[in-house]
């Protein structure tokens, strides 16, 4: 599908565009989504532009009709810079629904679609740059090595609610990010991206590779897989970006079925590119078997009957044991009388200290914090 043929499935197209007129010569395109994040998107922009590169580079901006002041601070830099940044006004009534949710995938699929540098970078609105290098370093690797197609690096996350900064969270935790052929691993939820570090190559046939995008919560996701196909990563250890954890996070949503959900399309996700490039039956098994495990705790809150019983008939049939916790949720939703409201209580408590754990551990753990 090419970018017209994109634009004109929709009725409602952007307000404007500004300036109207694309640059030329432009190596790299950064890609920048943003709603109602007036308090986070001058320092998004400003990092951006702060870059030190002997090449040009675009900004695409794309604000989905804000209602909080980011719309206007938009236009301001768009008028400030137009020589840096295109900005593309969207209206809500675009916004592509998934299960039922709007979400701002157009916003994300227009800028994809109309980025013009031979690279790609993403940088969301409430994330932000910390290495003014960031540009030249990728864009200096990939030009060296041609058979790779992906380059990332560590972040520091910034924590909204505490206001605390926690450096090099992948050397800290000791994850081991690898370079190279990845693809295996990203397709088991083996191989860590924080999105905002990313920069890749442009494909002309990038999009239409990726139909899935428009109907799974996690588009990034199947890029990447997309991606990790083609070629190999490259994984830089120092600390590029800054992850900000905030409210507005879909992973980081208060309601523990919006996170099984979002867990679920994460998997489907892995399970249709598994499919679609016939990887072994072995990795296709257990992406199914951690399938059925995410919708067991889906039926658990829910409190659906039926889909309980379907998932336990699929692990039963492939000898797959349910732990403790996994036992209790499951004869709560198919059994009857006093057992399972104790059964729940019980669960509940588990939980309660579960948590109470995991905050405590909080205040000794080995983070840097800036």
């Amino acid at each position: 599908m090419t970018f017209e043929e994109f634009k004109n499935k929709y009725e409602h197209k952007p307000i404007g565009i500004h300036p109207s007129k694309t640059q030329k010569d432009v190596l790299v395109s950064v890609c920048v989504v943003t709603y109602n994040q007036v308090s986070f998107i001058r320092q998004c922009l400003d990092n951006i532009l702060n870059q030190k590169t002997n090449f040009s580079f675009e900004i695409l901006l794309g604000d989905d009709a804000s209602k909080d002041g980011t719309r206007e601070i938009c236009l301001d830099y768009a008028n400030k810079y137009p020589d840096k940044i295109r900005l593309f006004l969207h209206h809500r009534e675009n916004n592509i629904k998934i299960a039922g949710r709007p979400t701002g995938r157009f916003n994300f699929l227009y800028n994809l679609y109309a980025a013009q540098g031979k690279y790609i970078a993403f940088c969301e609105g409430d994330d932000f740059w910390i290495d003014p290098n960031k540009l030249q370093k990728q864009v200096d690797f990939l030009e060296k090595n041609q058979d790779y197609i992906l380059t990332h690096s560590d972040a520091d996350i910034y924590v909204e609610n505490t206001k605390r900064t926690y450096g090099n969270i992948n050397k800290v935790k000791g994850r081991n990010i690898a370079s190279g052929d990845v693809f295996t691993e990203k397709l088991e939820s083996k191989y860590r991206i924080f999105t905002c570090t990313t920069l890749f190559r442009n494909f002309d046939d990038l999009i239409s590779s990726t139909n899935g995008l428009v109907e799974f919560a996690q588009a990034d996701l199947i890029l990447f897989l997309e991606l990790a196909h083609r070629g190999k990563f490259k994984y830089f250890e120092e600390s590029m970006a800054t992850y900000r954890v905030n409210q507005g996070s879909v992973t980081r949503s208060g309601s523990l079925l919006n996170k099984a959900l979002f867990k679920e399309s994460s998997v489907n996700v892995r399970l249709d590119v598994a499919k679609k490039y016939n990887v072994d039956t072995k990795i296709i098994e257990r992406l199914y078997i951690d399938l059925y495990k995410v919708r067991l705790e889906i039926a658990y809150l829910k409190k659906d009957k039926d889909l309980m019983e379907t998932t336990l008939r699929f692990l039963s049939g492939r000898g797959v044991l349910l732990d403790r916790q996994q036992q209790f949720k499951s004869s709560i939703v198919l059994s009857k009388g006093i057992g399972p409201i104790i059964k729940k209580i019980i669960l509940d408590m588990t939980d309660t200290k579960s948590k109470l754990v995991g905050k405590l551990s909080d205040y000794k753990n080995k983070y840097i914090i800036r």
